[in-house]
């Protein structure tokens, strides 16, 4: 079956399609890397259109359609091109506050866990990373959530799943707080209960994260 990760990633997939995409992340390396390579290539699209200068006018012209039917992006059609490029970064910024019944765009961490906890079972603290970790995205689907942060530009997600009996792969690490992480794509442990990992480019950042992640569980 082919996976829409798009649709994975911003929580409009079909309840039964995406189970069977959590099940293919937990199982098959080629799918968490399909995942990956999209949000790279979003990440790209957004730097690029940072370093064009494209007219504004240009750039609503490009600006796909929010009708519900359909404004999901299928990143895979898109003609290559920095104006193309910049439209769709300026799409994603712009897009509006609640795209989808899993999806909520917000800056505020107090915000962001209480609907966490409206949509989930999760009896999480507020998810606040610190004043220099802006949190800009959640959504969720099916047993996970996912909180997006941003530091210098790039995009870190910090999925939360209850799933605490699932196999830990990669390098064993010790966090400065003392709490033990395996570190391989991301960073990834078991904490309160719940099945943690922090997914983004620089893994000297995902360190830094999932220590202030697992400090304010630790606190909670």
């Amino acid at each position: 079956m082919k996976i829409d990760w798009q649709a994975f990633r911003d929580g409009s997939l079909p309840e039964q399609e995406m189970a069977l995409a959590r099940e293919e992340l937990r199982t098959n390396p080629e799918a968490t890397r399909s995942l990956e390579s999209l949000d790279q290539f979003i990440e790209a699209v957004r730097q690029e259109a940072l370093r064009e200068e494209v007219p504004l006018s240009r750039l609503e012209s490009l600006i796909p359609s929010t009708k519900p039917e359909t404004r999901r992006l299928s990143w895979y059609w898109l003609p290559a091109g920095a104006a193309v490029a910049a439209a769709l970064a300026l799409f994603l910024v712009n897009f509006p506050s609640e795209t989808s019944k899993g999806a909520l765009e917000t800056n505020d961490p107090v915000v962001a866990t209480n609907w966490v906890k409206e949509q989930q079972s999760f009896d999480l603290p507020t998810m606040d990373l610190g004043s220099d970790v802006p949190i800009v995205r959640v959504h969720e689907g099916g047993d996970i959530c996912c909180f997006d942060y941003q530091v210098k530009g790039k995009t870190y997600h910090l999925n939360v799943g209850k799933n605490p009996s699932i196999q830990m792969i990669g390098d064993r690490k010790m966090l400065p707080n003392g709490r033990e992480v395996y570190v391989g794509r991301g960073v990834r442990w078991l904490q309160a209960g719940y099945d943690l990992r922090i997914e983004g480019p620089d893994k000297q950042v995902l360190l830094d994260l999932a220590n202030r992640a697992s400090t304010v569980l630790e606190k909670a």
